[in-house]
């Protein structure tokens, strides 16, 4: 990742913006400061630096994550998602979750039936649809919205795809089934997409794919440090599972906003 910094002072304080790219130059993660006692002209001018159309057009798809530290969060997500075509929604606010360093040796059996497998190719398709439902369900996209279970399968499909290839992921088949009925991945840096199939819930499959990823993750890192979870604020059953797993959440909130191109 290459990252860029721009920061200086307005009348009444400090401001900065951190853009985060991936080596192709796409924009990837925004981290945003301004001063709380700025004036509404001064927000305005920061907004039009911090998203500035060389900024808008170079964004990366089909996730990218913006991060404000300000009282004016919410102007300035109403303010990017206007330029971006999709529409600003609150409960959109993330927590970072931190594993603690024991879960490592917690029990990942499975009932019997359920079994541990690969992800082929073919099963990315069936996955993004499962994804982008789990989204519009969840209050994160809408289906009036440009953002919809119709646009946005395509641009997950990609993203699956690399975490699939290039990242720790576990999934979870049942008896013969040819497509996955559970699974978690991992993004640049946080696990996610975590999903279970309406049929196959209250059998523990969720919890036995968080130890499980994190698992593997430890093995790959072999370093002392846990993996992070990012979680809608308003996900309570993910919240739920994994503060029952003893993971810790961090201060301070983010967003994600997904790309309606």
């Amino acid at each position: 990742a290459v990252v860029s910094t721009q920061s200086g002072h307005y009348g009444r304080g400090y401001f900065s913006v951190i853009y985060v790219r991936t080596a192709d130059n796409r924009v990837k993660n925004i981290t945003l400061y301004i001063d709380n006692s700025a004036s509404d002209f001064e927000v305005a001018e920061f907004e039009n630096l911090a998203f500035r159309e060389e900024i808008i057009k170079t964004l990366s798809f089909p996730v990218f994550h913006v991060h404000v530290e300000s009282r004016f969060l919410d102007r300035m997500y109403r303010g990017l998602t206007s330029k971006i075509g999709t529409s600003y929604q609150r409960n959109m606010a993330v927590s970072t979750y931190f594993a603690p360093a024991e879960l490592i040796n917690r029990d990942t059996v499975l009932y019997e039936g359920y079994q541990f497998g690969p992800v082929s190719d073919e099963s990315l398709v069936h996955m993004a649809n499962c994804w982008a439902e789990d989204l519009v369900e969840s209050g994160v996209m809408s289906p009036g919205s440009h953002s919809n279970v119709v646009v946005i399968p395509d641009r997950l499909h990609a993203l699956l795809k690399q975490n699939i290839h290039y990242r720790p992921y576990c999934a979870v088949f049942y008896k013969d089934e040819p497509q996955p009925v559970a699974w978690i991945t991992t993004h640049c840096g946080p696990v996610g997409a975590l999903h279970v199939d309406k049929r196959h819930r209250r059998k523990g499959l969720a919890r036995v794919l968080v130890r499980e990823v994190y698992r593997k993750i430890k093995d790959g890192l072999g370093i002392g440090l846990g993996p992070a979870a990012g979680i809608g604020d308003e996900n309570w059953a993910s919240i739920k599972l994994f503060e029952s797993e003893g993971w810790v959440k961090q201060p301070g909130k983010y967003k994600g906003i997904f790309m309606a191109y």
